[in-house]
């Protein structure tokens, strides 16, 4: 039999379906769990994230389904250091307080030193009281008791 033959006779499809071990060998692998897929992909966009701009930049990936722009390539406006973060998230707090208390006097602060650091923030009803803080330990003095109570 001849290549003309194989190809254009019925022979053909006869020894076209019938499998080998060859073919088995080169048989495509199982589909890709999508988690697995997309956590794979995750890794590999953070990855190539580190060289694009400097390591500047992160990506936000939505489903591209119902999304006319499913990637977007963002810089950071600016980090903040721990400091800063601390600070907004005081003045946070501080808000919330006083819509939780809008008659009250808020007050707050943070003590950032280099071995220690807290913050804190209080609403009190009388003008010229602040909140403080210390730290402690062990159980509060009687005497303190009643300056502490839980309300």
């Amino acid at each position: 039999m001849n290549r003309r033959a194989v190809f254009t006779g019925g022979s053909a499809l006869a020894l076209l379906a019938l499998p080998s071990p060859a073919s088995a060998a080169c048989a495509l692998p199982a589909p890709e769990h999508p988690a697995d897929k997309a956590s794979r992909l995750a890794w590999e966009l953070a990855d190539a994230m580190n060289a694009y701009e400097g390591g500047c930049f992160h990506a936000v990936v939505h489903p591209s389904a119902g999304s006319p722009h499913p990637i977007a390539f963002l810089r950071p406006v600016r980090w903040q250091s721990p400091e800063e973060r601390i600070e907004g998230a005081l003045a946070t707090i501080k808000t919330a307080l006083a819509e939780k208390y809008p008659d009250h006097f808020i007050t707050g602060h943070t003590s950032l030193r280099v071995s220690t650091g807290g913050v804190v923030a209080g609403a009190y009803p009388l003008e010229d009281y602040e909140a403080r803080m210390h730290f402690h330990s062990g159980p509060m003095l009687p005497a303190d008791a009643g300056r502490w109570r839980a309300t």
